[in-house]
């Protein structure tokens, strides 16, 4: 499989092949997702059930159930972190994938481990072989529909999207987790882009201030007040007020500064030219002090970018960054492809530019797709640490639901219920 993974995503062009232009890579972590998952699930599936003899021996001699299970676990573990490596070692080696083993070997041996369980669980759970095998791919199916790779999460369906973070049903997926993982340390922990990940943090939260969000927020004031001028829908109106007030104040917390006191005249009853002026002077304040910040990353940037050419070399750097940094998963993590910078939300103005670049506001984890960090009260986690610890998470409860033997007990109850209706028709 990693052969196969390998050869089809190694994009070759008359100049030969780089790492850093080869625009299949993306799909290639994606694969290497969903590859484990399969063999997790393959490798597991009959492990139980075709002990179906032996543990109802077992159950009349009362033996540690706990003991069969770890047994089994334990087994399936050091295969498939056997598997893993050398997916990973070969996969690496073909496509050119440089100082990346460990975070790669991590992540795809979690995600086997957490579809070991649920081979484990759905082989307790079932009596019959024909039936699991039926059962795998309406399980693969979904982590591969809602993993964030084939569809963007903002364009599935309108019911169960989320604009600002991914949706509940894409955080139920481990493929989203681990390709997420997968993707954003590959892009801002790899060994060139370690030297310019914070500076280019700088540059775009700036820009996006400077160049995106106050001439839009400009732009709204604007409407204000020619709606008022002109009479026009007071419920549109109303609305952009509220918005204004949010990203007004929202700015202001970012940016360290003051709130003006007009803020609150900010609404369709109060609203004049004298609150107009206010707001505006109060925007551009905010405005040259983003333009501030954006030139002293650029520069910061600059510097380490000359340190590097003094040290390497020009031509030097080009293969550097040709080594370590793919263009084709930078436009992916950057949404470089996206025309709407920003959407409007609840009163909310969002940000879809550069979202590896973006910090999350949500307190309790969730964020948006290829967030860098996530965010748990007042803390933040870098993103592969967070979502292996989801994904393991998830593998400790399918070990409960295991030793529980829940799946067996939800059958069991389902077919009572069966036999039940069945009794009460032929009466």
């Amino acid at each position: 499989l990693a052969v196969i993974l390998g050869y089809f995503t190694k994009y070759t062009t008359t100049a030969g092949y780089s790492f850093g232009d080869n625009k299949n890579f993306p799909v290639f972590l994606f694969m290497s997702v969903v590859v484990s998952m399969f063999l997790g699930l393959t490798v597991s599936a009959e492990e139980i059930i075709r002990d179906k003899r032996i543990l109802q021996r077992e159950k009349f001699l009362n033996l540690c159930r706990i003991s069969y299970l770890s047994s089994k676990i334990i087994f399936l573990f050091v295969l498939s972190a056997i598997q893993s490596i050398s997916f990973v070692l070969i996969g690496n080696y073909i496509l050119d994938i440089e100082g990346m083993v460990f975070s790669y070997w991590l992540v795809l041996f979690t995600t086997s481990c957490f579809s070991n369980l649920v081979g484990l669980n759905i082989s307790a759970g079932l009596n019959s072989v024909i039936t699991i095998y039926i059962l795998i791919p309406l399980i693969l199916v979904p982590q591969l529909l809602l993993g964030g790779a084939m569809i963007k999460f903002d364009d599935l369906h309108s019911g169960i999207t989320d604009k600002v973070y991914v949706p509940i049903v894409g955080d139920m997926m481990t493929t989203r987790w681990a390709y997420e993982a997968l993707a954003v340390t590959q892009f801002k922990d790899n060994e060139f882009e370690k030297h310019f990940f914070e500076k280019e943090k700088g540059i775009s939260d700036a820009s996006f201030k400077s160049s995106f969000l106050i001439p839009r927020i400009e732009s709204v004031l604007l409407d204000c007040e020619r709606s008022i001028e002109f009479e026009k829908n007071a419920d549109d109106t109303n609305s952009h007020f509220m918005m204004l007030q949010n990203e007004i104040e929202r700015l202001a917390e970012e940016a360290g500064f003051e709130v003006f006191p007009e803020i609150k005249e900010l609404n369709i009853y109060d609203f004049n030219l004298n609150v107009a002026e206010s707001t505006r002077h109060f925007l551009d304040k905010i405005k040259l002090y983003y333009v501030g910040l954006g030139s002293e990353s650029g520069y910061k940037k600059d510097f380490e970018y000359s340190r590097l050419v003094d040290s390497l070399g020009r031509d030097g750097v080009y293969d550097f960054k040709q080594k370590y940094y793919n263009t084709g998963l930078a436009d992916l993590v950057l949404n470089r492809t996206e025309v709407n910078k920003m959407i409007e939300v609840d009163y909310q103005l969002i940000q879809k530019k550069d979202p590896v670049f973006m910090y999350p506001e949500s307190r309790f984890g969730r964020s948006h797709f290829y967030s860098p960090v996530k965010r748990i009260g007042a803390f933040y986690i870098d993103t592969f640490w967070f979502n292996l610890a989801m994904v393991w998470l998830g593998t400790v409860f399918l070990f409960f639901a295991l030793w529980s033997d829940v799946l067996r007990k939800v059958m069991n109850y389902a077919e009572g219920i069966k036999l039940v209706r069945r009794e009460k028709k032929r009466k």
